[in-house]
């Protein structure tokens, strides 16, 4: 990671600092707890993982939920677009950390 210009502090900026002004969208749609979300890097979209076992891609413009990704047969802890996003990967906590990586 390329380090911060003098004085700059991502604490003290507010382009990287939440606000506890109104949420864009509410994503309903899994049926068990969201464990992690991954923006993809060039598209307005994201991916949620969920305890339900599910991923779920939505757009980030419109907030609507447009595929379920399912195969999993344990909760889904984590996910994470590669670089160019052109790769998913799913990842559950068990016995063995299993890694699953969708073609998109």
């Amino acid at each position: 990671m390329a380090a911060l210009p003098p004085g700059f502090s991502r604490r003290n900026n507010p382009d990287w600092l939440p606000t506890a002004g109104s949420s864009k969208h509410t994503l309903t749609g899994h049926r068990d707890a969201v464990n992690a979300v991954a923006f993809h890097p060039v598209y307005s979209a994201l991916v949620s993982a969920s305890d339900d076992s599910t991923m779920k891609v939505w757009d980030w413009e419109t907030g609507e939920m447009e595929r379920t990704l399912k195969g999993h047969t344990k909760r889904i802890t984590d996910c994470e677009y590669d670089s160019k996003g052109k790769n998913l990967g799913a990842f559950c906590l068990i016995t063995r950390v299993a890694g699953v990586s969708y073609k998109i």
